[in-house]
């Protein structure tokens, strides 16, 4: 390897330090604004006095206003634990793929792909991009269903075992799920809480 390339392979990982680092601290930031102005625009007293109707009967806009903002924090919120809880299990699962690869290198002075070519499936960065439908899939799957990790007997086996190594290449696939998950989940919770304090704020001014 060059000096050059090694330059370049130095930058990207700063740089992809750089932006883990900043969608943390996004995402951290969004979710406490959202959680305090939650708290703050929820006012109790008025809305003991909301009475939903399909009548033609005049509509309370401020309180109306008030209230869909408040659902769309909920949402926001919903949103950025999504995205604390994903990325915690993605990076725990990307641990135990590293942990599983060193250990196989380890014991055999090879990489998995290089004794058996099954396990170079598609690149991370070229599985198929998971529908919406599957992220929440993964979601409730990390939430509600222990994780089957493998283990240091199953990652000296990988070579000879295709279920195991089908399981590897499962744990693959769903760090990649997750990881779609905590970049783009993001996008969502902005815009919601953009549109929330956009309603709060409009509600206040035709009070």
């Amino acid at each position: 390897m060059t000096d050059t390339e090694s330059n370049y392979i130095e930058r990207h990982r700063h740089w992809q330090d750089q932006a883990i680092n900043q969608l943390s601290t996004a995402n951290n930031f969004m979710l406490t604004v959202s959680i305090g102005l939650l708290a703050f625009c929820f006012d109790k007293d008025a809305f003991k006095k909301m009475k939903f109707c399909l009548c033609s009967c005049k509509i309370n806009w401020p309180l109306t206003l008030q209230f869909f903002a408040l659902l769309f924090l909920t949402v926001a919120i919903m949103y950025g634990m999504t995205v604390l809880v994903t990325r915690l299990y993605d990076f725990r699962i990307t641990r135990n793929i590293s942990l599983t690869r060193l250990r196989f290198y380890t014991e055999n002075e090879k990489k998995i792909t290089d004794e058996n070519p099954k396990a170079a499936v598609l690149p991370a960065t070229e599985f198929p991009y998971p529908s919406f439908l599957k992220r929440i899939s993964a979601v409730f799957k990390v939430i509600f269903i222990e994780i089957d990790l493998l283990t240091k007997s199953e990652s000296l086996e990988v070579k000879r075992n295709e279920h195991t190594l089908n399981k590897f290449n499962s744990l693959r696939k769903l760090s990649f799920t997750l990881g779609t998950i905590s970049w783009r989940f993001p996008r969502f919770q902005a815009f919601f809480f953009a549109l929330a304090t956009l309603l709060y704020m409009l509600s206040l001014w035709i009070q």
